[in-house]
């Protein structure tokens, strides 16, 4: 009986289950940057991939400017064809100058910036809600929608990247008396946020409404906060010429903001980890545990505001509100749902720790979407290419002929022509996005040509065009039928590129 009684409270005495799950979150909550490497190892393997696809139009443009052979060159680009700042070109030349011109090195300042911004995220939260949390707002700023922008070679990625090195040393230097390294590093992040990207501006903001905020707390202004928040102002007026140019193209109603954009563009965000989303907004909202001070929460609600802001202009200025533009508010919702996240727990790591595995989990299957990015990719077919050799390729798309450009062997290359008449393209599309080719040619090393229309067919009558059925641009097949000619289908397979169906024009 005796022996019965000691193996019982031996038993007893041992661990349970739930005891020893709740010491490893307890253990990963006080130490979480021992879960780090695994949790950077994920993301590599998740987004190194990706990175390593074809480049797209917009990335294309990206590579050209970046490979400018002189200054003057580089101005002309930026100032006729990209109308973007010129900080990630810089980035990206010196990418492909240490690794390389690969697809990867292209898109490698991307990655790493969204990866640094991360981390920054990942040290804010750590500091204020614990280890859990931490692991959690970098799992959900990763599979968000926005983590698409990590594997882009567009401004994006750094942009979030300089959006969280700002907020970082907003936070810190509202600890220093005098002019700091917080301070300096303050007014180069939001500088270089405006030399990324024109829309930066807005999501810069927040930290000056933040900052009024705690103003109001203090009753005093922070003179160094307010010196770096504004000298980069500076910058702005370089924006004029880019604008200006922007403002000559014309878009069809079919890509003008609605009431439902801002609608869609926030559930966007979200799709990608909305299980964790929905649980962390059920229960943090009503949670008891620590929150954000009110001038972070005043940043976070004036940085989400941002792609609204966004959207006005856009539908004011009859131009597009593509969702990668309201991409720096994810940087602000990573910070909402950590809050969030910290109240539900309200100090206790099972719970954090436990959203945080859901989280990269969501991550691991959803990969912010990017799948999306492959699929064009796969099961293509190139057939196009022996089909008529001997005649010119146009292609009806702008995205593709610049893409084919850059992918295509030379002897299919050699023949691909992309034709421009902004008229017809009014007439028709009203769409003149791609009536800006013809600049490009003049600053960027094409082997395929671009041509007027008129000019084109008067010396050539017969030829192929590739387009594809729902595409918003195609004017070409409606003027060459107003013209008399009567497209014959000659294929139509799946292709690298956004076009798939191949005509013949014979012009009469």
């Amino acid at each position: 009986m005796a022996t019965a009684a000691r193996n019982f409270d031996m038993a007893s005495a041992r661990p349970s289950w739930a005891g020893r799950l709740h010491d490893l979150c307890a253990a990963i909550d006080a130490r979480p940057h021992l879960v780090l490497p695994f949790a950077i190892a994920l993301y590599l393997a998740v987004f190194v991939p990706v990175a390593q696809r074809p480049l797209w139009y917009d990335e294309i443009s990206t590579f050209h400017v970046a490979k400018s052979p002189t200054l003057g060159h580089f101005i002309a680009c930026l100032t006729s064809v990209e109308l973007s700042p010129p900080l990630q070109f810089v980035f990206v030349r010196l990418s492909m100058a240490l690794f390389g011109e690969s697809p990867l090195a292209v898109r490698l300042p991307s990655l790493l910036a969204f990866l640094a911004g991360s981390l920054i995220l990942f040290r804010i939260a750590w500091q204020r809600f614990g280890g859990g949390v931490a692991l959690a707002t970098l799992g959900l700023f990763w599979a968000m929608a926005p983590g698409a922008m990590a594997v882009e070679a567009r401004p994006y990625g750094l942009l979030m990247g300089f959006f969280a090195a700002a907020l970082y040393c907003w936070l810190a230097a509202q600890n220093e008396i005098r002019w700091s390294h917080w301070h300096a590093g303050l007014l180069l992040s939001i500088t270089a946020m405006f030399l990324t990207h024109c829309f930066s501006p807005f999501y810069a903001m927040a930290i000056g409404i933040g900052e009024l905020v705690r103003i109001w707390q203090r009753k005093r202004l922070d003179w160094p906060v307010w010196l770096a928040i504004l000298a980069p102002l500076t910058v702005l007026p370089s924006y004029l010429p880019l604008l200006r140019t922007a403002k000559s193209v014309v878009f069809p109603d079919a890509l003008q903001v609605t009431a439902l954009t801002p609608v869609m563009f926030y559930i966007g965000m979200l799709t990608p980890v909305a299980l964790a989303a929905i649980l962390i907004l059920i229960f943090g909202i009503r949670g008891a545990g620590k929150t954000l001070p009110a001038p972070l929460w005043t940043f976070a609600i004036a940085a989400l505001t941002g792609p609204f802001l966004i959207m006005a202009y856009s539908a004011v200025s009859r131009v597009p509100f593509w969702n990668r533009y309201g991409s720096p508010a994810g940087v602000a919702m990573a910070l909402v749902l950590a809050a969030l996240l910290a109240k539900w727990a309200n100090g206790r790591p099972a719970i954090s720790v436990s959203v945080s595995a859901v989280v990269f989990t969501l991550f691991a299957v959803t990969q912010a979407g990017t799948p999306a990015l492959m699929a064009p990719f796969e099961g293509t077919n190139t057939g196009y290419r022996q089909i008529e050799p001997s005649l010119p390729l146009v292609t009806a798309s702008g995205l593709s002929f610049l893409e084919m450009d850059l992918r295509e062997p030379e002897t299919v290359a050699r023949r691909v022509v992309y034709l421009t008449d902004r008229e017809a393209a009014i007439r028709y599309r009203q769409f003149t996005i791609f009536e800006g080719l013809a600049d490009v040619q003049k600053v960027f090393p094409l082997r395929a040509k671009v041509a007027a229309y008129r000019d084109f067919t008067r010396d050539t009558r017969r030829f192929l065009v590739l387009t594809r059925p729902e595409s918003m641009d195609d004017w070409l097949l409606d003027q060459a039928r107003a013209d008399g000619a009567k497209p014959q289908l000659l294929w139509d397979k799946k292709t690298p590129y956004r076009d798939h169906q191949l005509y013949e024009v014979h012009l009469p």
